[in-house]
């Protein structure tokens, strides 16, 4: 799992994949409330979001389809996001060869 592997959180290659403004600040927040010891899911991530509140929802797919982050079901059923190292990045429609 990713969040086994020891990185620096926020990795500043993520101005590089020509995401939105919303989709990079979904990034930051996400990578600031695990820098801060949280398991981010849905309601912390809303709880947190000062943007537009319908903006998160497609931000976040973007970050997983690029796979700049995981969705991780936990043991009871619960899931949460994770950031990824910036190398298990991709464009969507390639491989991570």
């Amino acid at each position: 799992m990713a969040e086994d592997l020891q990185f620096p959180v926020m990795d500043t290659q993520i101005f590089n994949l020509g995401l939105s403004v919303e989709a990079i600040s979904a990034y930051i927040l996400l990578c600031s409330l695990v820098g801060d010891g949280k398991k981010p899911d849905w309601p912390i991530l809303r709880a947190a979001w000062v943007g537009e509140p319908a903006a998160l929802e497609p931000a976040i797919r973007a970050l997983l389809l690029f796979n700049v982050i995981d969705l991780i079901s936990e043991a009871g059923g619960e899931e949460r996001f994770w950031p990824n190292p910036a190398p298990f990045w991709r464009m969507p429609g390639s491989s991570l060869d």
